[in-house]
């Protein structure tokens, strides 16, 4: 089980998603709350409270992390976007007005 709950650390999916990977011998009840409690002790928690009312909380692993500095670059992207775009209207105003 030790194997699996390694495999499903590195792969962040989904109770259904893990139902369908799992042998048969294994029993998908037994496995998700090892596997969620595992996922808790390795979790990064935010000051939000989830819908639920719990603390917010989520793992890094190769995959958030790798979609979290998507998102980062996309943002920085944004950012130099508008500040170039501003930059550029301001400078044709100034052209038209000369």
């Amino acid at each position: 089980m030790e194997q699996h709950i390694r495999q499903f650390m590195d792969r962040y999916l989904s109770r259904g998603k893990i139902a369908y990977r799992l042998p048969v011998a294994i029993p998908i009840g037994q496995l998700c709350p090892v596997i969620e409690e595992t996922r808790k002790k390795n979790a990064a928690s935010l000051p939000l409270k989830a819908q639920n009312g719990l603390p917010f909380w989520f793992v890094v692993n190769k995959t958030t992390e790798a979609q979290c500095d998507a998102a980062a670059a996309i943002a920085r992207r944004s950012f130099v976007f508008d500040e170039l775009s501003g930059q550029t209207v301001e400078e044709s105003t100034i052209d038209e007005a000369v």
